[in-house]
């Protein structure tokens, strides 16, 4: 049982414009670094929050079985917050891989984390007892995902991220910006500026 990323962001919820305003940046030549702090802090923010921020594509495996809660089949899924489920395959008790039917399965996306489950008086099919036995290929992030036809064949908005959220990836490239050594001489060591550490606190899914 594991999650595999499929497609990554291509989009920053925070710009180098918004960035230079909030540092109140005029010149080009920091554009590189500031660049950096944007990857850097939103990376950072996920990792606290256990969210990704920028939506993206995972496929979730589930060994020997199909996972049982009350006497019905129940897959939670990782990475909160849920966008869409976009397949569900297995592999039958033949050694085949098959695709399950989406009129057989629904979601929920309104929980502190995704749940798949049957559709109503819907029965799955036994899958074969071995690793990876099924896969569930899903969305999750804040914001939108589109496939289209062209190459890539998706698109990924940085808009749609709380506003929360941008501001605390804001304020850590403010504070990275002004403080670039690890500790600075005369001042208090602290991991993380009191606001963002606030925002986080509040954002943060804790594991199971």
């Amino acid at each position: 049982m594991g999650l595999a990323l499929v497609l990554g962001p291509t989009e920053e919820p925070v710009s180098l414009i918004e960035a230079k305003q909030h540092c109140r940046i005029d010149s080009t030549d920091d554009d590189g670094l500031l660049a950096g702090y944007i990857l850097a802090a939103r990376v950072f923010v996920e990792g606290q929050i256990h969210r990704p921020i920028v939506s993206r594509l995972y496929d979730y495996t589930i060994d020997y079985s199909w996972p049982v809660d009350c006497g019905r089949i129940s897959i939670e899924l990782p990475s909160p917050p849920l966008l869409a489920v976009r397949s569900v395959s297995y592999v039958d008790e033949s050694g085949a891989t098959q695709t399950l039917s989406a009129a057989l399965y629904d979601y929920s996306t309104d929980k502190a984390r995704g749940l798949l489950y049957p559709a109503y008086d819907a029965s799955w099919p036994s899958i074969r007892y071995q690793v990876a036995a099924a896969t569930v290929r899903f969305v999750a992030g804040y914001t939108s995902f589109t496939d289209t036809t062209t190459s890539p064949n998706y698109t990924v908005s940085g808009e749609g991220v709380p506003d929360d959220l941008r501001q605390a990836i804001l304020l850590l490239i403010g504070h990275w910006y002004e403080n670039r050594e690890a500790v600075a001489v005369g001042q208090t060591p602290s991991d993380l500026p009191f606001a963002v550490e606030a925002i986080l606190s509040a954002c943060r899914v804790p594991y199971i």
